[in-house]
């Protein structure tokens, strides 16, 4: 029985990746062509973090979900249907009772889930700022060397002028 089990885990995980990583590729390969089709000042306007961010932050999302969060969400359905058949053949009053009693927790847990949402938006705002100020010093080297360079490139012509 150990046996067949670790197979049928076996099996599972490697579903699971397979399926994952097919949305994931599907989904790089649908983003890199959107921003392909994106003109030029789409990039000069946008915030560099912000972008990076968002698309690293997209992929790893979809990819917990969809290879933990469906797959526990399968498990945990199985689980509820096999314990309320094995509570009504216990005692049908019981089942009954303790099934009155879910309401009650459905309730805090959606405006807990609620405010997660709002903790994980705010979260990742955070994070596109911080990679936005991550970044604001290699462009402003950047800046810096290529404003040096037409410096001298125009102290030059200067020079040839005044000769």
């Amino acid at each position: 029985m150990t046996v067949v089990s670790n197979a049928l885990g076996l099996f599972e995980t490697w579903l699971n990746t397979s399926i994952a990583q097919g949305i994931i590729y599907d989904m790089k390969t649908q983003m890199y062509t959107h921003f392909q089709k994106q003109p030029y000042q789409y990039f000069v306007e946008s915030k560099q973090g912000e972008i990076v961010t968002r698309m690293t932050g997209d992929v790893n999302g979809v990819q917990s979900a969809v290879s933990t969060t469906m797959t526990n969400s399968i498990k945990n359905v199985g689980t509820i249907i096999v314990s309320i058949v094995a509570l009504f053949q216990c005692n049908w009053i019981l089942a009954l009772t303790g099934m009155a009693i879910v309401p009650f927790f459905i309730l805090p847990a959606r405006v807990t889930g609620k405010r997660r949402w709002i903790i994980a938006r705010e979260s990742q705002e955070n994070l596109d700022h911080l990679r936005e100020l991550i970044d604001r010093p290699y462009e402003a080297k950047a800046d810096v060397v290529s404003l040096l360079e037409e410096t001298k490139a125009g102290g030059r012509a200067v020079q040839r002028c005044q000769l």
